[in-house]
């Protein structure tokens, strides 16, 4: 019988990701969604220490801040709308208070720094070619917190810029980090607004440029996140409602993809064992305080014991509260 589609295959990637294994996620809002996973089934990551950043410029110049230690002041924030913002971070870093959106920048910022220092891998998802150039400056960009459009111009990188970019970020963290070992993506996540027929060539241009930094960086590969949501999926079914962003069942699908393409067989039995214990977490009795959920807690706790005991790397200390007051993660 004819398939109806045409389906990626995954191929085991020449390194494995594992739960020793230190993982920052930077980028686009799928950046979000694979390291909000990792971090749920109890890998060491960080996500997005910058919020989430669409383009490569400013992904690449995030990092070289994260890298050289950088902290921010007064002189680096503005103030618009009520609220102090930061053109190098995401609005969520904006804040009411100047020294509260200071505090907040340099926190993670800190944090960022200190875990680069042992990150094993480096996870980049890209989102668009088109970045917003501040007029005034001549600076890209990551956000433009509402400004008017007056302020910015709109401008669509070419392939060398956005190889450029990455190159110099990756480089530099590679001199820190002679093992680290980075995976580019393309977003799924069309970006509507730039225009249908503009999204595709800014994706066009993301793709071939990741192509190149990957045949130019031995330490650096690409995961089909983008193929596998438009060609193996290809199906409006997999979308949410806005038409735009993927569904549940394609980021399960694309997840799933990923565990096979660089997890061990040890690594999926961790991971197994994890979601079985959060799940039982989850659970919320009605009747807690009747025996058959008193054993069942007791049980819970012991295949906790049991797999603190044999992977001691793993903390379950979050799941163990929720238990013993009988709530919910």
């Amino acid at each position: 019988m004819h398939a109806f589609r045409t389906e990626l295959k995954p191929s085991r990637s020449s390194f494995e990701i594992h739960h020793l294994s230190n993982i920052l996620c930077v980028g686009s809002c799928f950046a979000e969604n694979i390291g909000t996973r990792l971090s749920t089934l109890k890998f060491s990551t960080i996500i997005n220490p910058f919020g989430i950043v669409y383009n490569p410029v400013s992904i690449g110049k995030g990092m070289i801040f994260l890298l050289d230690g950088h902290t921010v002041s007064e002189k680096d924030i503005f103030q618009y709308r009520e609220l102090w913002h930061s053109k190098l971070h995401h609005e969520r870093f904006s804040k009411y208070n100047a020294s509260e959106a200071i505090d907040g920048i340099n926190r993670s910022s800190h944090q960022a720094t200190l875990f680069i220092d042992h990150i094993d891998y480096i996870f980049i998802t890209l989102g668009t070619a088109h970045v917003y150039v501040e007029k005034e400056t001549g600076e890209v960009v990551a956000n433009c917190h509402k400004l008017p459009s007056s302020h910015f111009e709109r401008k669509l990188l070419d392939i060398a810029e956005v190889e450029a970019h990455l190159q110099a970020a990756l480089n530099r963290l590679k001199m820190l980090r002679p093992n680290v070992r980075a995976i580019l993506t393309v977003s799924p996540v069309r970006h509507i607004r730039d225009g249908i027929i503009e999204n595709q060539c800014s994706k066009s241009i993301l793709r071939v440029a990741v192509a190149n930094v990957c045949a130019a960086l031995d330490f650096a590969e690409y995961f089909p996140a983008y193929e596998i949501m438009l060609d193996d999926l290809r199906d409006y079914r997999f979308y949410e409602p806005d038409m735009i962003h993927p569904n549940q069942v394609a980021i399960d699908y694309i997840w799933d993809f990923f565990s096979h393409t660089y997890f061990s067989s040890e690594t999926k039995q961790i991971i197994e064992e994890t979601q079985k214990i959060q799940r039982a977490a989850q659970h919320r009795s009605f009747h807690p305080k009747t025996q058959a959920h008193q054993t069942f807690v007791a049980n819970t706790l012991l295949k906790i014991e049991d797999i603190e005991r044999s992977v001691p790397f793993l903390n379950f200390g979050k799941e163990r509260e929720v238990l013993l007051r009988g709530g919910r993660l």
